[in-house]
């Protein structure tokens, strides 16, 4: 997320959406630092709890739990840990 896309999130925004902000989350593998936007704001290459670096041939999943507003992340079907919240 080093291009600013809030021009195109902000362009995609409707009505319906109210409020709420939604988020655009990445997790750079090479050293395992996350960034996120949303409509006004964004956090670069920021730590967390768990955060991994991920080497070649390692499955990376991720996991949205929308009822939570969480999104965890999993290296080699081993959950690293929320690497982003207040996402509901």
């Amino acid at each position: 997320l080093t291009t600013n896309f809030s021009p195109d999130f902000l362009a995609q925004r409707s009505a319906d959406w109210d409020n709420d902000n939604a988020h655009a989350c990445s997790f750079a593998s090479g050293c395992g630092l996350m960034s996120w936007i949303n409509w006004y704001e964004r956090e670069l290459g920021q730590s967390w709890e768990g955060m991994e670096a991920c080497q070649l041939g390692d499955t990376v999943g991720m996991l949205l739990d929308l009822d939570e507003g969480t999104l965890s992340v999993y290296r080699n079907n081993r959950r690293l840990g929320v690497m982003k919240d207040g996402l509901s």
